[in-house]
């Protein structure tokens, strides 16, 4: 019954595995002759599950790399060969070093497993040679160029990596602000801006004024960006509409261990809502300070995919030797995002800002686009390209003009 009590929402691991574990005991301790103790065929399950649970995790990584997770025949397969291979290797290695045997004939019997090994490599490796149309065929889709050729642009040199550049030509028109989506998401704003823009970009920088990172080097250049740009905000372009991009979930991810954990100063003991609240109080007057003397944007973050889609598409063309694509679940991404789009509406109800969703663009038929008809509509796991920026046509037809 504890399967049908339980949510996504709930902590795990934790506690609450204690439920089933204390179930299976029980189960176990009351039936051990029971029709499902002496059933062979679950005998047999059990006596090679650990066999079959080393062997099912590559086999999964490789279908969720190649997007065909969800894909049911494909699954199917994946189950049945985690219990052949698991099975084989049960018999041929884990059995063999549960016996107590002499260290010479231990030897014996692993020498011959690689004997048989080399061998069989053998016999592919000459089969392959006389019937080439059996190897996975070298395939290189190319990868995506980063660089946009949708628009112009002039950067500047800056002392905090930072891409700071104008787009296009003439007066300008609206101004990007944020972290490396930004300037990834670019040519969706300038496909309907008639004008030159501003980007400002600075990957792995919150938009945020009073924080710090777990990578200290990287949160210095990032001060000093926001303090820089936010500045000029305050002085200049006035009445200039601002669009805010933010990969904001990744900062809001405290279990996150890398260098883009963020935390609000004075307050770095907090966790769970409570961070989520300090965060959204600096993050909404972060916004209402640009606001004053800006109409603002705000664009909720663009979809994540679980890997590369390049490689993804790569591996799969490679091995099933036809195209594929790759997408999320919009409720996948409703459910990283849930604090993100929270904090984001906070901010936009209390400082008068605007909501722009990409969702409806990306995510057709409840699925997010990794790819479309075999095409990557992203560089790498996140940051748009021109394929993917030409799904976004019109999304910003109401502000750039």
């Amino acid at each position: 019954m504890s399967i049908f009590c339980f949510t996504e929402q709930d902590p795990w691991p934790g506690y609450l595995a204690l439920i089933p574990v204390l179930g299976a005991a029980l189960v176990i301790s009351a039936n051990s002759q029971s029709i499902f103790g002496n059933n062979r065929a679950l005998q047999f399950t059990g006596t090679v599950s650990y066999s079959v649970y080393l062997w099912h995790w590559p086999l999964v990584v490789f279908l969720y790399t190649c997007g065909l997770l969800n894909s049911l025949h494909h699954l199917v397969g994946a189950i049945i060969l985690s219990f052949v291979m698991g099975t084989l290797s049960f018999y041929f290695v884990e059995s063999k070093t549960n016996k107590k045997t002499s260290s010479r004939k231990a030897a014996i019997q692993y020498i011959s497993l690689v004997v048989v090994m080399v061998g069989i490599s053998a016999i592919i490796s000459s089969v392959v040679k006389d019937h080439p149309e059996v190897r996975f065929a070298y395939v290189d889709l190319g990868r995506p160029e980063y660089t946009s050729k949708l628009y112009d642009r002039e950067c500047y040199p800056n002392p905090y990596g930072a891409s700071d550049c104008k787009l296009g030509s003439g007066e300008v028109s609206v101004i990007l602000f944020g972290d490396s989506h930004a300037e990834s998401t670019a040519a969706a704003v300038q496909m309907e801006n008639k004008q030159a823009a501003l980007s400002w970009a600075r990957g792995g920088c919150p938009i945020l004024q009073n924080f710090e990172m777990h990578d200290k080097e990287l949160a210095d250049k990032c001060h000093d960006f926001m303090r820089e740009k936010l500045d000029t905000l305050a002085k200049s372009y006035q009445g200039i509409p601002v669009i805010l991009f933010s990969r904001a979930a990744m900062y809001l991810d405290l279990s996150r261990g890398n260098s883009y954990r963020t935390y609000i100063i004075g307050q770095e003991h907090l966790q769970g809502q409570k961070f989520i609240n300090a965060y959204t109080a600096e993050y909404s007057k972060t916004v209402c300070s640009i606001a004053t003397n800006h109409p603002v944007y705000i664009v909720r973050p663009i979809p994540e995919m679980p890997f590369s889609v390049y490689k993804g598409l790569n591996l799969h063309k490679r091995i099933f030797q036809h195209e594929s694509d790759i997408s999320i679940s919009l409720m996948s991404y409703q459910k990283r995002n849930y604090d993100a789009s929270n904090a984001i509406n906070a901010a936009a109800k209390q400082c008068n800002a605007t909501v722009i969703d990409p969702t409806p663009y990306l995510c057709p038929d409840e699925q997010c686009m990794g790819s479309k008809n075999g095409v990557a509509l992203y560089y790498d796991d996140n940051h748009l390209v021109d394929s993917g920026n030409l799904q976004l046509k019109g999304l910003f037809r109401n502000i750039a003009k």
